[in-house]
């Protein structure tokens, strides 16, 4: 930990980069040897889980690939850091855009009435029962 106008500098050590799903870069992040996260956006999303950890919001942070000298950004506090993440958009490339947690993405309803159709179910032979689903003994199951 460094300190920068007498406040301490975290450092999050990124190493083993893989794909993450979308076959983007994605880097382990480690703080003091903990993991953190895998992530292809790994400065923001490091910043959100220190701050879950308990860390400041005015504490600043940094990246290192691991075996570099030196950091990969200028320090900046993680309570800034954590409000952001990176999109990619189909055109434009990448952005940085603020970011909210899956529980406030808006949803898209659409306009008007909305059409609904019964499913049809011929031939579909009914349900068994709750009794002929689970057979067998489950007293080991944990």
């Amino acid at each position: 930990m460094e300190k920068t106008d007498n406040r301490p500098v975290l450092c999050v050590i990124l190493s083993n980069p893989g794909l993450s799903a979308n076959r983007a870069p994605a880097y382990e992040a480690h703080l003091d040897g903990e993991y953190l996260c895998q992530s292809a956006q790994p400065l923001f999303d490091a910043a959100r889980v220190v701050m879950g950890q308990g860390y400041a919001p005015d504490t600043l942070l940094t990246t290192r690939h691991e075996g570099s000298p030196f950091g990969s950004f200028i320090p900046a506090p993680i309570g800034k850091l954590a409000k952001w993440t990176v999109k990619e958009r189909a055109r434009g490339g990448l952005s940085v855009e603020r970011w909210r947690p899956f529980g406030e993405r808006p949803i898209a309803v659409p306009r008007g009435r909305a059409k609904t159709r019964e499913p049809d179910l011929a031939g579909t032979p009914p349900h068994p029962g709750p009794e002929k689903v689970l057979t067998g003994d489950f007293s080991d199951a944990a």
